[in-house]
């Protein structure tokens, strides 16, 4: 396990949860969880160098002389409104379009062509709990994922409202 990148983790949902509290759990994103994460990397490791949206991919570390991709995913379901307040619709939520854009991306790492490459990472970020009846959940979609063929490891944190899924990919 990649101490840094499992320390970054953990403190990066506890920022962005208490980050919710002040602005709303609606109103986090992944772009918001990313600068978390990118920051807690630095504060770990002071020597490593980031790259934002490189060649596609979201996020290359480079640390000890190792290249480590991470594609970030994050899910929070919320409500749009009208302008006049009228409730709009959906955005966020689980569901098979989500769960494509996920394994597009697992399978994106998994054929990465660049070389070196020493680590292949995915983060997703979701809602613990959803609000909205559905038949589809984020635990549902992501809760049982195990090792496989693309997939080495699976790491979770949980805090009050969200939960991260950390996967190594092969």
């Amino acid at each position: 396990m990649i101490e840094w990148l499992h320390a970054a983790i953990g403190d990066s949902l506890a920022r962005l949860e208490a980050h919710a509290d002040e602005i709303e759990l609606v109103n986090i994103d992944e772009f918001t969880f990313r600068a978390f994460m990118m920051a807690s990397i630095v504060a770990q490791r002071p020597d490593a160098q980031l790259q934002a949206e490189w060649k596609k991919y979201d996020l290359l570390v480079q640390v000890d002389g190792k290249n480590h991709l991470i594609e970030f995913k994050f899910y929070v379901l919320r409500r749009t409104f009208d302008l006049d307040g009228r409730p709009g619709n959906w955005k966020g939520s689980a569901g098979s379009k989500n769960e494509g854009e996920f394994w597009k991306n697992i399978q994106k790492l998994h054929e990465c062509k660049h070389n070196p490459i020493d680590g292949r990472h995915m983060v997703l970020c979701c809602e613990r709990e959803s609000t909205r009846a559905s038949r589809y959940s984020f635990e549902k979609s992501y809760g049982a994922i195990s090792p496989d063929e693309m997939i080495g490891q699976v790491v979770n944190f949980e805090s009050k409202r969200l939960r991260c899924f950390w996967f190594v990919i092969r």
